[in-house]
């Protein structure tokens, strides 16, 4: 399945060689690596992590399968906004959900999230970076969202709720994907 992304990105690179100096991460041990990766990204509009190449794995596949969502980011007493998320490869981008409505294709990505898997093989890892749009989410807003997103995509249960809006959306009801988060809030969306 293609998905035509057509929203603006921000900026991701496409290979893991134009952030870093690939051959010299290659020589570090693991733990060095993550520490790098993390140091390298502090003090940035990103947000970065380090995953197993198995986790990744099911990450991609499942993102494979299920390349679109929704997701409620919580706003404190103002309820929560929408997110719809949209994957492809190794890159999701995440927009609101009102922004795409309004623009379609054309909505502004508010957070772009890519995967690095060039040290898959050799590390077993696999190198995380999100640029945020810090004038719709703030840094941790974001680190958020991909937690919640990872939640859906690992637990099985979760991923059935992703499988019916891609697969069944006539069956998805989204007061589930509040429910399961524990987010019980009236139709007061942010």
């Amino acid at each position: 399945m293609h998905i035509d992304f057509g929203m603006t990105t921000l900026g991701l690179t496409p290979k893991l060689d134009r952030i870093v100096k690939l051959d010299l991460l290659e020589k570090e041990p693991v733990d060095n690596i993550r520490k790098i990766w993390i140091d390298y990204h502090k003090d940035k509009p990103f947000i970065c992590g380090v995953v197993q190449a198995d986790e990744y794995s099911k990450i991609r596949q499942r993102s494979d399968r299920c390349p679109m969502f929704v997701l409620p980011l919580p706003k404190g007493d103002a309820g929560f906004m929408t997110f719809f998320l949209q994957s492809q490869g190794d890159m999701t981008n995440f927009t609101s959900l009102a922004e795409f409505q309004a623009k379609n294709k054309y909505a502004p990505t508010a957070l772009g999230v890519q995967h690095f898997a060039e040290l898959a093989d050799s590390k077993g890892l696999v190198l995380m970076r999100g640029e945020v749009d810090t004038k719709v989410i703030s840094v941790d807003e974001a680190r958020m969202l991909v937690s919640l997103w990872q939640v859906f995509l690992l637990d099985d249960t979760k991923n059935k709720l992703m499988e019916q809006f891609n697969h069944r959306p006539n069956e998805f009801d989204f007061n589930r994907v509040l429910d399961v988060l524990g987010q019980n809030v009236p139709n007061n969306q942010a």
